[in-house]
């Protein structure tokens, strides 16, 4: 069904069709149609002196289409299937036939969303734009005031905020606040994909240590001390005869106070804190000096002795 032209003119004609010509003439014939090209481009017959005959034989034109994005390496999509093939790619088409290409990229929407090839007649080609998607962290408090650091730094922000977070990123959100203790303590967003947020509820730091006060003996020995904490405390001491164990611990515990052997007659006290947060507690140990023992006093009665008086 290729059209026939004879010496450049359409003759009417359509393939296969047989031609009758005159003795001696010649002719140049050559075929069309469209979406293809043929081989041979012609056939001549010269002082024709006998039947001829040709077969053109066509080959469907191919145009390329070529698919880029950024960022590269997306996921190329022909007609809702996965072709296989990642951006750039140049990919080959028939005259005439139709696609629908698309791309694909985990975190990342494309602009445009797909491009159309109808009825294709020529080399084309599209670029896909890519846009990282984002996600919203949502942090509040149960009190205001309370400072949001992110990673370990100070964000600047106060409790409630919006943080934005890249596709795939992760963080640590902790809240902070003088004198409080929250709950959780820090939220952890490891690869983010969808938004996602956290309420942090603070209640304020308690610390108390029974007994704050305690009297020993002049001799060496220890004392035991209860902690009653929401929260880490540390203790501080600088007290040359007394040291505590442990320095720092978490909630409820003990301490042990180990003290010297007082030297003196005298009394003597000392002193170390137990804080936690922004309270601190004092606690005292008094010592007590060494007593000097009486020297024995002995008391001689002299004996009586009674003798009858006759």
């Amino acid at each position: 069904d290729a059209d026939i032209y004879v010496d450049g003119v359409d003759s009417g004609f359509n393939t296969p069709h047989q031609f009758v010509m005159n003795y001696g003439t010649s002719a140049v014939y050559t075929v069309q149609k469209t979406g293809y090209t043929f081989t041979p481009a012609n056939f001549t017959v010269t002082n024709i002196t006998s039947n001829q005959s040709q077969t053109f034989n066509g080959s469907i034109l191919t145009f390329t289409v070529d698919i880029t994005s950024v960022p590269t390496d997306a996921d190329i999509f022909v007609n809702g299937t996965d072709s296989g093939f990642n951006t750039p790619h140049q990919f080959s088409m028939d005259y005439g036939s139709n696609a629908v290409y698309t791309v694909q990229k985990a975190g990342y929407t494309f602009a445009p969303t797909e491009f159309a090839v109808t009825n294709i007649t020529a080399n084309t080609g599209q670029n896909f734009v890519g846009t990282l998607l984002t996600f919203t962290v949502d942090i509040t408090a149960s009190i205001t005031g309370v400072s949001i650091y992110v990673d370990g730094v100070d964000s600047g922000f106060d409790a409630p905020h919006q943080f934005v977070m890249n596709y795939g990123t992760s963080a640590v959100y902790s809240p902070l606040l003088a004198g409080y203790i929250f709950t959780p303590p820090s939220f952890t967003v490891t690869n983010i994909q969808a938004n996602t947020a956290q309420h942090f509820t603070g209640d304020w730091i308690i610390v108390s240590v029974t007994p704050d006060s305690s009297e020993v003996t002049h001799e060496a020995g220890s004392v035991n001390l209860a902690i009653d904490c929401n929260s880490a405390w540390a203790v501080t001491e600088d007290v040359a005869w007394l040291s505590v164990a442990p320095m720092t611990g978490n909630n409820i515990g003990t301490i042990t106070v180990t003290y010297e052997a007082n030297p003196t007659t005298t009394d003597r006290t000392g002193h170390f804190t137990v804080t936690a947060g922004l309270v601190t507690v004092t606690v005292s140990i008094h010592q007590l000096g060494i007593v000097g023992n009486d020297d024995e006093v002995n008391v001689l009665v002299p004996m009586l002795s009674v003798y009858p008086n006759p």
